[in-house]
C-alpha cells in the first residue's frame, strides 16, 4: 500500500507543482505504475473491475449516461433562461485545439484514467482484500478528497 501512496504522492506534487506541463505522459505513467503494483500485490482484472464482463458493462453504462448529459447539455443550450449556465471563464480564451486537447485528451487520458485506476481500482481493491468493502470505501473516498486539496491551492 505504500507504494501505492508513494506514486499517488509523486504524480500529484509533479502535477501541480514541479512539472505541470507533463501532466499527461505523468497520468499515464503513474497509471501504469500502479497497475503494475497491483499485479505484484497479486490483485486480479476482476479485482480491479477490468475483466471482461465489468469492461462491457462499464461501456453499457458510460454509453447511457454519456447520453443522457449530452442531451441535458444540449437541452440547456437551447434554452435561453440556461444558457447563461454553460459560459465558462476557462475556456474562453482557448483555441478550437486547445478545447480539443483539454476535453479529448487532457481530462480522460489524464485525470479520469489515473483518477479510476488509481482510486477505484488498484487502492480500492487493496484495502478491500485486507479490510473489507466498507473500509476500502472510506479509505479511498478520503484519499480522493485529499488528492483535490492540491490542485486549487496551486
Amino acid at each position: 500500500m505504500f507504494c501505492v501512496l508513494a506514486v499517488l504522492v509523486g504524480a500529484n506534487l509533479l502535477n501541480n507543482l514541479l512539472a505541470p506541463g507533463a501532466y499527461v505522459p505523468t497520468c499515464v505513467v503513474a497509471a501504469a505504475a500502479l497497475l503494475l503494483i497491483a499485479r505484484w500485490d497479486g490483485l486480479t482484472r476482476a479485482d480491479l473491475g477490468l475483466d471482461t464482463v465489468a469492461l462491457r458493462r462499464g461501456l453499457w453504462w458510460a454509453s447511457v449516461l454519456v447520453g443522457a448529459v449530452l442531451a441535458v447539455f444540449l437541452v440547456g443550450l437551447a434554452l435561453p433562461a440556461t444558457r447563461e449556465a454553460f459560459e465558462d471563464e476557462r475556456a474562453a480564451g482557448l483555441t478550437l485545439g486547445q478545447l480539443l486537447w483539454r476535453v479529448l485528451i487532457r481530462v480522460p487520458v489524464g485525470t479520469v484514467l489515473l483518477e479510476e485506476v488509481a482510486f477505484r481500482g488498484v487502492l480500492w481493491a487493496m484495502v478491500r482484500r485486507r479490510r473489507g468493502t466498507a473500509w476500502a470505501t472510506a479509505v479511498s473516498s478520503l484519499l480522493f478528497g485529499l488528492w483535490h486539496v492540491l490542485p486549487p491551492a496551486g
